[in-house]
């Protein structure tokens, strides 16, 4: 029995290991600091302290991030993989929106945010709330005062009874507007959603629903910055990683990969073009970008297109008509930022 037990720890922690290096190459640009040193520093101490033999009970690490839901009764291995898990979501929930973006509603919420203890998740999530019901575009994620005066005449003759039922009906929609079907994930955004219920109908009781609903703050468009690219590999350690993506059987495991090994794009994009990753897989592997990995792609296909003297049609490359067509499928919005973002960027 306990040696069954240790290798299912065992295995476990691999796996957890690997959600680790997800969320460290895909994280939210942020200046908040609990957020930033848990995931660079604080996690990192319980993969390197962890006792499997003698203490496996013992949760060896320095979380100071606050997750929208947190089971606080687990500990150990299990706390650490819920923790990641959920974690891993909020960040790939947040990621439908610009790092620029939610920069602004976090200093909408507190010019000082990069001090405070606040799931930026859980902001999220309740602007959304709002515009989904004043039946506003969600992806522009921004709440203005006229919103708040809607929403303080809709919600607040409701009843406690009657204000819950209408969170529950936002997180479905909610669910379907991002095409969330995974159970627990859904669960998750119901949770956070009925977690706001009490907060909500105390400020419309006193009229402060901007405590709630926040307006974002700074610079709306993202201005022009400079882009400096990792060190591309040497020609043998490419070789080599190209031959692990190229084996894998399962595209998510080459995302994994990408998102470990891979920090140039000049890299990225042999990878695109080395034979790794088949037509098919393209799709979920743009998916897996982030807005402003995409926008560097898109420039390259631009300056292709250029560059080939306007023969685009005859000379495309598969993965361009691919990322083109990704660029179609993708929401409107989420396309139009990133068409956006790429004209901002300087190459250097």
């Amino acid at each position: 029995m306990y040696q069954n037990g240790k290798r299912l720890i065992e295995a476990q922690l691999s796996s957890i290991k690997e959600i680790f290096y997800e969320i460290q190459n895909d994280i939210i640009i942020t200046d908040n600091i609990a957020y930033n040193d848990t995931i660079q520093k604080g996690i990192e101490i319980f993969f390197s302290t962890y006792d499997v033999e003698f203490a496996a009970q013992d949760t060896p690490a320095s979380i100071d991030y606050p997750l929208s839901n947190d089971k606080m009764e687990l500990v150990g291995i299990e706390y650490i993989n819920s923790y990641l898990e959920k974690l891993s979501f909020e960040n790939q929930f947040c990621k439908n929106f610009t790092d620029h973006d939610i920069h602004c509603l976090l200093l909408g919420y507190d010019e000082h945010y990069k001090d405070l203890l606040i799931n930026i998740f859980g902001l999220v999530v309740t602007n959304l709330a709002g515009s989904l019901l004043v039946n506003k575009n969600i992806f522009k994620l921004n709440i203005e005062p006229s919103d708040r005066v809607c929403l303080q005449e809709k919600l607040s003759n409701l009843s406690k009874d009657n204000l819950d039922i209408m969170l529950q009906n936002v997180s479905i929609q909610l669910c379907k507007e991002f095409n969330i079907s995974e159970s627990l994930q859904q669960k998750y955004i119901t949770s956070t959603l009925m977690g706001l219920s009490g907060r909500l109908k105390k400020a419309m009781d006193n009229n402060q629903l901007d405590s709630v609903f926040i307006t974002l703050k700074g610079n709306f468009t993202q201005p022009s910055f400079q882009f400096e690219d990792g060190v591309k590999m040497d020609d043998e350690l490419f070789r080599s990683i190209a031959g692990e993506i190229r084996v894998c059987r399962f595209v998510k495991d080459k995302i994994t990969i990408i998102k470990r090994e891979i920090h140039s794009i000049i890299d990225l994009i042999d990878i695109l073009e080395g034979n790794c990753i088949f037509d098919d897989e393209l799709f979920e592997v743009f998916q897996s970008f982030e807005d402003v990995e995409l926008a560097l792609l898109l420039k390259e296909v631009l300056s292709y297109m250029i560059g080939s003297n306007y023969l685009f049609i005859e000379d495309e490359k598969e993965w361009h008509k691919k990322f083109n067509c990704f660029l179609e499928e993708i929401d409107l919005t989420r396309s139009e930022n990133i068409r956006e973002l790429s004209k901002k960027i300087n190459l250097n």
